[in-house]
């Protein structure tokens, strides 16, 4: 019996600490390109404690939204498979394995405070 849908391919299988680092580069993007809403968010929660719960969660929300546009499962996929095919290097050119998912213009470094 066949089936309408097709099948997922099967998940790249990498090293725990390899996606962690693809996943953790994919969050510095989605940090660059959402840093509006999570600044607004920020502003909202500044000086509150329990009640930043409900009275910041539209900001919240949004902040959210935008960084899982980025930091998501196909993504990651995507970013493993683009890994594996480029050979694991340990340096990997960051916007050759992005390209298509995060503008290079997102790729900048984020500091963050110590």
């Amino acid at each position: 019996m066949s089936s309408s849908r097709e099948a997922e391919p099967a998940p790249v299988e990498v090293s725990r600490a390899a996606e962690d680092k693809l996943t953790y580069k994919l969050g510095l993007a989605a940090e660059v390109k959402c840093a509006d809403l999570i600044q607004a968010y920020n502003a909202c929660a500044e000086g509150r404690t329990i009640s930043a719960a409900w009275a910041c969660r539209g900001a919240y929300a949004a902040s959210q939204a935008c960084i899982a546009e980025y930091v998501n499962k196909v993504n990651i996929e995507a970013m493993k498979v683009r890994w594996v095919d480029a050979g694991r290097p340990q340096f990997p050119d960051w916007k050759q394995l992005m390209a298509g998912i995060v503008a290079p213009e997102h790729l900048v470094k984020v500091q963050r405070p110590q």
